[in-house]
């Protein structure tokens, strides 16, 4: 005789959280296997997701379980009875408790890393003490532990139920196999390789998400902006270090051969600040007034921080510019750069929340960063440099920026340059972000955009 089966909102989210737990489980061991960088920070965040998404089903399986009657305990020694339901007791507390002291922990972190539930749903954090910590990271270990246990306990006991005491336990919990017990057995077994495999898959074989890995330099991208595209060798000059630059110049000069090739052995020497200096025009044939120019859409503000040795390329989408500039009159330009951190866009809701957070850029306290200049000097050409001041996270430095003119017959003007940023001299990033083990401390920023005499 078929035993009463339970309803199938019961089944669905028996399963599902069955799934959930699977792979918390999984991916949760294997975090600590994980290197740290981009990988390992979108690994975090999905079993942050995955635990909230745990808890929030087993407040709803609890209370359906009250709501409606579930079909009745198989009959059995009061030893088994009392073992069944300390490991459902059990199960529960872990589903539950596992995600709260998850929740504790992050909550009571020194970098309080903000949540967006599959980057999506911003989570807040609890409102504890951060003398929480040290307990909700020992709970959620023990928790962990007791979870694999307890999860192998009711597998056991189910497949006890149904092979040794010859009852039909199975098919009642499975949707597809209401009578027969061995394809319950198979499609729950598969359902939990799948779970445990994904996890696998997931944390070792996946790429980091949202991790920039054209090969395209920032400047040949923006191609909204009409910029001339860079040549290879002009690139290799670009992401040649400073200190080497006037070498390399001398070189191309008595050799260009032997520049490429030299280049092209120090192609893995980032130093964007020189941009400015690769894009070859003629200066303008007519004089130049001095001018106010207007910046037109579609232009480029960028960086790129390097994250255990990938890039991660960013852009601001809140800039304005207001430029007095003329290259027969370098001694009056005036250039001030305003910019909107909260703004900053890395294409990773989550990273580019922590980028708001007093942890980096601190936007409630610091919205802005503004660059300003009153003069330039000719590097020879259409290039030119700029000395100016950087105010960023409450901090001013001294900047000096590099950029390349193109003069068209228009009237306009094609722009693109950059620098490099020592984020530690600013005081952005605090706590394990303070050192340049992880995070590097120099960040390459880009400029390109058009601009029009007003």
């Amino acid at each position: 005789m078929t035993a009463e089966r339970y309803s199938r909102t019961a089944m669905m989210l028996h399963w599902a959280l069955a799934l959930l737990l699977a792979f918390q489980l999984s991916l949760g061991w294997r975090l600590e296997d994980m290197p740290r960088g981009p990988g390992l920070f979108s690994a975090y965040q999905l079993h942050k997701s995955v635990g909230i998404s745990i808890l929030l089903l087993t407040l709803v399986r609890v209370a359906i379980r009250f709501l409606h009657k579930r079909p009745p305990l198989p009959v059995d020694s009061r030893w088994a009875q009392m073992l069944a339901k300390l490991t459902h007791f059990g199960l529960y507390a872990v589903m539950l408790g596992g995600p709260l002291t998850g929740w504790a922990l992050v909550s009571t972190a020194k970098i309080k890393v903000p949540t967006l539930v599959f980057n999506i749903l911003p989570w807040p954090h609890l409102p504890i003490s951060d003398a929480w910590h040290d307990l909700a990271e020992a709970g959620h270990a023990v928790l962990a532990l007791l979870g694999v246990l307890l999860f192998f306990m009711h597998v056991a006991g189910a497949l006890r139920h149904q092979f040794v005491k010859g009852e039909a336990l199975l098919p009642r919990m499975v949707p597809f196999a209401s009578r027969h017990a061995a394809l319950a057995v198979v499609g729950a077994l598969a359902a939990m390789f799948s779970a445990l495999t994904l996890a696998k898959f997931w944390a070792f074989a996946a790429p980091p998400i949202s991790v920039a890995t054209s090969t395209t330099t920032p400047v040949q991208a923006e191609t909204s902006t009409n910029i001339a595209p860079v040549s290879p060798e002009a690139k290799l000059v670009a992401e040649t270090k400073a200190e080497d630059k006037a070498k390399l110049e001398d070189a191309k000069l008595a050799d260009p051969a032997k520049t490429k090739q030299e280049l092209a052995t120090k192609s893995d020497q980032i130093a964007p600040d020189t941009k400015a200096e690769v894009t070859k025009a003629e200066p303008p044939q007519q004089p130049i007034p001095l001018s106010d120019w207007q910046i037109a859409p579609g232009g480029r503000l960028g960086f790129t921080a390097s994250w255990s040795g990938l890039p991660i390329e960013g852009r601001f989408n809140g800039w304005q510019a207001a430029i007095k500039f003329s290259p027969n009159a370098l001694d009056k330009t005036n250039i001030r750069i305003t910019i909107s951190l909260a703004t900053a866009d890395t294409q990773d809701s989550q990273r580019d929340s922590n980028l708001k957070s007093d942890q980096f850029f601190n936007t409630s306290v610091f919205p802005q960063a503004v660059f300003t200049a009153t003069n330039a000097r000719s590097l020879g050409g259409d290039r030119y440099a700029s000395d100016g001041t950087l105010n960023l996270h409450g901090v001013s430095r001294p900047v000096t920026i590099n950029y390349t003119l193109k003069f068209a017959p228009d009237g306009t003007v094609r722009v693109s340059g950059g620098t490099r940023l020592d984020r530690l001299a600013f005081g952005v990033g605090s706590g394990e972000y303070a050192k340049t083990d992880e995070i590097a401390g120099l960040v390459p920023v880009n400029f390109s955009f058009q601009a029009m005499r007003k």
